[in-house]
């Protein structure tokens, strides 16, 4: 078995997933059996970690900064659907 760990930088934009989709792809084919492990994206676990902080502290700033996490893999979910159509196309 072939493990793949990538970092958040690997997963840090639309343009380095589709890296790191292509990097699996390849090794899928030549392994039999590939483990594929993947950070948060860049910054996220720093996010998370100040979420959790403020949300025990009972401050509401813990919502804003849930959202922008949410709103950050929206973003990248648009983006890479947006590039998964152009390449149908």
């Amino acid at each position: 078995m072939k493990i793949l760990k990538f970092g958040g930088t690997s997963v840090g934009s639309a343009d380095s997933i589709e890296t790191v989709l292509d990097i699996v792809k390849e090794q899928v084919q030549k392994q039999k059996r590939v483990a594929v492990v993947v950070s948060a994206f860049s910054g996220v676990t720093n996010k998370l970690l100040l979420l959790s902080e403020l949300a025990q502290q009972r401050d509401p700033q813990y919502q804003l900064e849930l959202e922008d996490i949410r709103s950050r893999h929206k973003k990248m979910i648009a983006q890479l659907m947006g590039k998964k159509a152009a390449h149908t196309e």
